[in-house]
């Protein structure tokens, strides 16, 4: 048997007292829904209006004031809930805002009350760092009759949430609220700087397991963006009375560094990037304007000493939509104020963003950060390797170009395998890299022999290169040309073919297919083919002549592979195709 007792049902008078606060809500809705879309003398709207008016007046004369709490889902008055189609819409949109009640008093004035539709109008439309919100609108506007309250004060001593009527009187300080826990004295305030604390301020002292269940309850009731949203708007009010000359000596500097610092983790915690970089642009704006005092940037400076953490920027960004290549302008900025410049911080997010997109795009801030210092590139370009390395010595490129030809002439010979081939991609793409100086480099190093020489054959078949041809050709007359990888040898034929024409070459091509061989026959198939492979990205006379011959030979494989290659030229004949080498036609 249940021994829970059943919630009293409501009283007639109380279902009738909802109902008509439900058709005022109903009808404030329709209003400041069409003053957005109609000039406020519009026919409709005075209409909507007029029946919104009558509708508060029968409440007035009936019941009296109308004092309604403002939940995530809906209005209520005297703990129930007010039903009307969307209201649960409209009720979030002012919970949004901060407003968390509402009261309209019987004198109120139909002036009053029309005001009052336009600043709803305008300030429920309002985005979180909007300085015309709706808390600030309606301190602005004065409204003697009609009263609202934020969060400030939600609680009794005791924990349990206050009513409505309460709200508007004997609200906590913002000393008890905020105060407390930084230590701050906002006692001192003038009257009309501390209104604009308490309406926008909202209870960030404390962990959850501090605060009353039925205020986690509500909180939870709303989404988390409406949490940062009020986050958001209280750091704006800071920023403004921050501002003020006339914010009264109780606000210390050492007050306001300590809020700065608190705002920032507040924000660092919930992962909200814009808000951090709004701390950021306020910090940057206070130390640069001329009306703030010395303490006060002196105040500023020193939170600066907290370095903003890699660790914790990179989760921030993996939380904001776009990541880090959307978001560069923030990341610029947080670098800038927060870690002081700093080009190691952008390197080492480089590091932690998993993506390429990220890593480029961070890539690009460190070139900007980095400015006239290729010391800390080189730096850079020395601890990574492949694709990372690459990215290290296109900035410098774009620094100094001497620095970045030195630095890879020094690096290439002892480099990785991934790094050789990585460097010697981004010499052929970076322009200004492939000098004169380089390309000789590059061919002393082929001249080495072993792998690095297959390497820089292979990142040259696509870049036509005389001496390279030359060199390649006075090596293929030695012994140990015919103990190159047959890699190595396909990419030193296609070397000599880009870079001229094929009669130096023709007879060593000749030679190589008609050479037989009982002894490393594996090894001299590899050679054929790597020949046909080069005569068949070139469409002169000798080299289909050549591949005829043999494509009618008695050696199986090689014939096979020649009229292969024929086929393929055939193919790239009819469809227009040109030859690897520049400048030939097919």
């Amino acid at each position: 048997m249940n021994t829970e007792e059943a919630a009293p049902s409501p009283s007639e008078e109380d279902t009738a007292r909802c109902a008509a606060a439900g058709a005022v809500l109903l009808k404030l809705d329709k209003s400041v829904r069409t003053r957005r879309f109609y000039d406020p003398t519009h026919e409709l709207l005075r209409r909507f209006e007029s029946e919104l008016w009558t509708a508060l007046q029968a409440f007035f004369e009936k019941y009296g004031d109308l004092s309604l709490r403002v939940r995530p889902t809906a209005f209520e008055l005297s703990e129930l809930p007010v039903e009307t189609p969307g209201g649960d819409e409209f009720a979030l949109a002012f919970f949004r805002q901060g407003i968390i009640a509402i009261r309209f008093q019987r004198s109120l004035a139909e002036a009053e009350f029309s005001q009052f539709v336009a600043i709803c109008s305008m300030g429920l439309q309002s985005r979180s760092y909007d300085s015309e919100d709706l808390p600030t609108l309606l301190w602005r506007g004065n409204l003697t009759h009609i009263q609202y309250a934020a969060p400030v004060g939600y609680t009794e001593e005791d924990g349990s949430l206050r009513s409505e009527d309460d709200l508007f009187v004997d609200q906590e300080t913002v000393s008890q609220v905020i105060g407390e826990s930084l230590s701050i004295n906002f006692e001192g305030l003038a009257p009309e700087v501390r209104k604009a604390y308490e309406a926008r301020v909202i209870k960030l002292k404390g962990v959850d397991d501090e605060l009353p269940q039925e205020l986690l309850l509500e909180r939870a009731g709303a989404t988390d963006e409406t949490l940062r949203d009020l986050i958001r708007r209280t750091f704006a009010t800071l920023k403004a009375v921050v501002s003020s000359p006339g914010r009264g000596a109780e606000l210390s500097a050492e007050d306001v560094g300590r809020l700065f610092l608190h705002f920032r983790r507040a924000f660092i915690e919930g992962n909200d990037l814009e808000g951090l970089t709004h701390v950021a642009e306020t910090t940057q704006s206070l130390l640069d304007s001329p009306t703030t005092s010395a303490a006060d940037k002196a105040a500023l400076k020193a939170t600066l000493e907290q370095r903003i953490d890699e660790n914790q920027l990179t989760e921030m960004l993996g939380h904001a939509p776009g990541g880090t290549a959307g978001n560069l302008d923030k990341v610029t900025q947080l670098i800038r104020v927060f870690g002081g410049n700093d080009r190691g911080l952008v390197a080492r997010l480089a590091d932690l963003d998993a993506s390429d997109s990220g890593r480029t795009a961070l890539n690009n801030v460190l070139s900007e950060v980095a400015g006239n210092d290729p010391e800390f590139l080189i730096g850079h370009f020395r601890a990574h390797e492949g694709k990372r390395a690459v990215e290290a010595l296109a900035l410098l490129a774009r620094i100094d170009i001497a620095q970045a030809r030195m630095a890879v002439a020094v690096r290439l010979p002892a480099a990785s395998d991934e790094t050789q081939l990585a460097l010697l991609e981004a010499i052929h793409a970076i322009p200004d890299l492939l000098d004169e100086r380089m390309q000789a480099a590059l061919v002393r190093l082929a001249s080495k022999g072993g792998p690095l020489r297959g390497r820089v054959l292979d990142s040259f078949t696509a870049h036509p290169n005389v001496a390279l041809r030359e060199a390649v050709l006075e090596w293929l007359k030695s012994p140990d040309a015919d103990e190159w990888d047959h890699h190595t040898s396909e990419a030193a034929f296609r070397v000599v073919l880009v870079a001229g024409d094929i009669s130096p070459i023709l007879p060593y091509f000749i030679q190589v297919l008609e050479r037989k061989s009982l002894f490393g026959r594996k090894h001299l198939v590899e050679l054929k083919l790597a020949v046909v492979a080069a005569l068949s990205t070139t469409m002169e006379p000798e080299a289909v002549a050549l591949l005829e011959r043999h494509g009618g030979g008695k050696d199986k494989e090689l014939a096979a592979a020649c009229r292969t290659a024929l086929e393929r030229m055939a193919f790239d004949r009819a469809r227009g195709a040109r030859s690897l080498r520049p400048g030939d036609d097919t």
